[in-house]
């Protein structure tokens, strides 16, 4: 049998679609079409069942979460669809009431592959100053339901305390790096990590850690927000800073909408920018250990592009899309 790694993205997306259909025939559905929405981190495919319901299928094949992180994500959404006014992809169970369902290949080997129903709209791949207030207000409203929601008792949230969100370092002696570039990780790691040691005073609340324009969609005037597959217990700024990161990409009048949005007060607000820097870490890091080919491709000049970000962010105090 062919090692998974090694394959192409489209050969890997065949092998997960032989996955996918056994999944969703545990999960009570008969299949009437199933076409690949992206295949990047994890693999998610829109299913169309034969009686015309669509459904979001995901296959996590990089997914960090263990089976009672996924207990706790999934509860958690479910509170939000039930108690909150934010648009969320509700997840669906079999028959017999499970939320997750794990399924083997001799390619893949095991995978947990979870479905929920499909949110209309288009991908909000980069946001307008209105949308990025929007985030903002629906972040607050995030926070705020984290802030008082309750793990269910066989669930349990990862603690997002370092850089790296709890994966192995990998980035700090890459291959990629020579010995200058890697002084500048060390370095850059060093004062981000002191931001985290600071912020470990304040009590964590569960945050969606993921909040980006590939994971809203625009739902009317509303943001619908899916992919909890990275919530975890984190502090607001953390929530904040990873989306600052991408909107800073795309445009820092949008990043300013947001924070204006979100308002005051936001305790850890002086650690934004460590935050921002350790979400580019995070990104690089995960390229590195990704399974999926397209990922790996990119690795060594994503890793490139880091360096002078990084520098500046050393040398300004704000990491800059140099």
């Amino acid at each position: 049998m062919p090692d998974y790694r090694s394959l192409s993205d489209q050969e890997q997306v065949e092998h997960l679609r032989a996955v996918a259909l056994p999944a969703a025939e545990r999960f009570g559905v008969k299949v009437g079409g199933l076409e690949l929405v992206l295949h990047s981190y994890n693999t998610t495919f829109a299913l169309t069942s034969t009686s015309g319901e669509r459904f979001a299928l995901r296959v996590n094949t990089n997914s960090q979460s263990r089976p009672e992180n996924l207990i706790a994500q999934i509860a958690w959404v479910r509170a939000l669809a039930a108690q909150t006014q934010i648009v969320v992809a509700e997840p669906v169970a079999t028959p017999t009431g499970e939320y997750v369902v794990e399924i083997s290949s001799p390619v893949t080997g095991p995978v947990t592959v979870v479905l929920n129903t499909w949110l209309e709209g288009p991908d909000l791949d980069a946001l307008t100053e209105a949308q990025g207030a929007e985030l903002g207000r629906v972040m607050r409203a995030l926070h705020a339901h984290g802030s008082g929601w309750h793990l269910p008792p066989d669930g349990a949230l990862a603690v997002f305390d370092d850089p790296f969100m709890g994966t192995v370092d990998l980035l700090s002696d890459s291959a990629f790096l020579d010995r200058s570039q890697r002084d500048v990780v060390a370095h850059a790691l060093a004062q981000i990590n002191h931001a985290f040691d600071q912020l470990r005073s304040t009590p964590p609340i569960v945050a969606h850690a993921d909040l980006h324009g590939g994971n809203l969609k625009l739902a009317g005037d509303s943001l619908a927000v899916f992919d909890f597959d990275d919530a975890c217990l984190a502090r607001p700024v953390q929530d904040l800073a990873i989306s600052a990161f991408y909107l800073r990409r795309d445009d820092p009048e949008v990043e300013q909408a947001m924070l204006s949005a979100y308002g005051e007060p936001l305790e850890g607000a002086a650690f934004l920018e460590d935050l921002v820097a350790a979400r580019q870490l995070h990104l690089a890091n995960a390229l590195l250990s990704s399974t999926t080919g397209s990922w790996r491709d990119q690795a060594q000049a994503y890793v490139a592009l880091v360096i002078p970000r990084l520098e500046a962010y050393l040398r300004t105090g704000r990491l800059e899309f140099v």
